[in-house]
């Protein structure tokens, strides 16, 4: 699964998709709070006290990090930009995958333009 916003100005690409997909997993964190803190209790109960928990990255995570290719289900930005973040996953040898267009309370307007961006201007190069 990947979230995915398409627009034709890669800097609003960003600064939309940075807004909504924050919105979303915080969403999705507060609405899963009792998991979280059973799964993080349990996690910090468990790991080994010779490496430190933040020694991976999880202290000071950030857009930039979250939106890693290789740490999120986010594609975002300009046709191409979108382009080269998926393809890593075509020439792996995965041929589909689910695309959720709507990150949380999106106008279903935006979600569309998205939508048909990537129908014409990416699609056909993956």
């Amino acid at each position: 699964f990947k979230w995915i916003y398409v627009d034709e100005d890669d800097k609003r690409a960003k600064a939309v998709a940075q807004d909504y997909f924050i919105k979303t997993v915080m969403a999705f964190a507060h609405g899963g709070d009792y998991l979280f803190k059973t799964i993080s209790k349990k996690i910090q109960d468990t790991w080994p006290s010779d490496k430190p928990l933040d020694q991976y990255g999880m202290e000071d995570m950030d857009f930039e990090k979250m939106t890693d290719i290789s740490r999120t289900p986010l594609a975002y930005g300009d046709p191409k930009r979108v382009i080269d973040m998926l393809k890593p996953c075509v020439e792996t040898g995965v041929n589909f995958f689910i695309g959720g267009f709507n990150m949380g309370v999106m106008p279903s307007d935006q979600v569309k333009r998205s939508m048909k961006l990537y129908a014409e201007k990416v699609m056909p190069y993956l």
